[in-house]
């Protein structure tokens, strides 16, 4: 975690939690936010103990999954909860009646990570999937340079895909959201290095490198392990290396492809001149 004396910003606390939901609710000028009433669950799943939070749907993806489902949404007059398991962040005691000598808690909904309504279950695949946006002819992809807190890493479909907090880059409107970023290239190599230090404990800080209009990380150029620096100096002269092994193979490849080519096109060539020289031939007698 950061401190006074690291220039890392403080992170944002995070947990994954079982609750119900028992109401959704447009809030804010012309209804521009989402606010959720939760209980979370703990203990007996028979008899578990409830604490009671506000909440600010924050996330892209659980912003599109209750748009999605808005029929269905939950109230405290037509009670009908939804049961979900999902990401909170940013918690803290909101208070509230006569001098302020109540309290609840509150914060951000970031993620679903599972959720029923009345006996079905929702597959949300198709809200977790992020795709880049088509862009005009001529344009280039854009890039940028992403400060994040590494909170998952998966294999998704031979894929590797790592759950972070944006704590900032272009995408200013992004910032402090959970977000799901696939690997490739120097990344995939890097990432084997540091997600067997992934655990509650440890406050992982990644300077990404992001390409393919925002959606792909192409490289971890820094890492903090509670403010301690990972050395990748040795990694990435690898790396290097291995990618001028690879273009120099592949330049062989192409050098060895046209030497083929040309070949047979010269055998070829040489097959039509012997045969117009038989059939002349032929013709002279």
């Amino acid at each position: 975690m950061s401190n006074g004396n690291n220039a890392e910003p403080f992170s944002n606390f995070t947990a994954d939690v079982t609750v119900f939901i028992d109401e959704i609710k447009e809030v804010g000028k012309q209804d521009t936010s989402i606010s959720v009433k939760v209980a979370i669950l703990e203990g007996d799943e028979n008899d578990p103990s409830k604490t009671f939070a506000d909440l600010i749907v924050y996330g892209e993806q659980a912003k599109a999954i209750i748009k999605a489902h808005q029929n269905s949404w939950p109230n405290f007059n037509n009670h009908h909860p939804w049961f979900a398991s999902i990401r909170i962040g940013s918690m803290y005691p909101k208070t509230f009646g006569e001098n302020g000598t109540q309290a609840v808690l509150a914060g951000r909904l970031l993620k679903f990570t599972e959720l029923k309504i009345g006996d079905k279950a929702i597959n949300f695949a198709e809200f977790d999937t992020q795709k880049a946006p088509v862009l005009p002819r001529g344009t280039s992809p854009m890039k940028a340079t992403m400060q994040a807190k590494l909170i998952d890493c998966n294999t998704i479909e031979n894929q590797v895909v790592i759950t972070v907090i944006n704590l900032g880059d272009k995408r200013t409107s992004a910032k402090d959201m959970t977000i799901d970023l696939t690997l490739k290239e120097a990344a995939n190599k890097k990432i084997a290095h540091i997600v067997k230090l992934l655990s509650e404990s440890n406050d992982i800080i990644l300077k990404l490198s992001i390409g393919e209009n925002l959606d792909v990380v192409t490289d971890i150029l820094t890492a903090k392990i509670n403010g301690m620096e990972i050395d990748f100096s040795e990694l990435d002269k690898e790396i290097k290396e291995n990618q001028e092994n690879k273009e120099s193979h592949e330049e062989e490849q192409i050098e060895m492809g046209m030497s083929i080519i040309t070949t047979v096109l010269f055998l070829l060539i040489g097959l039509l001149i012997g045969m117009f020289a038989l059939n002349y031939i032929s013709t002279m007698h």
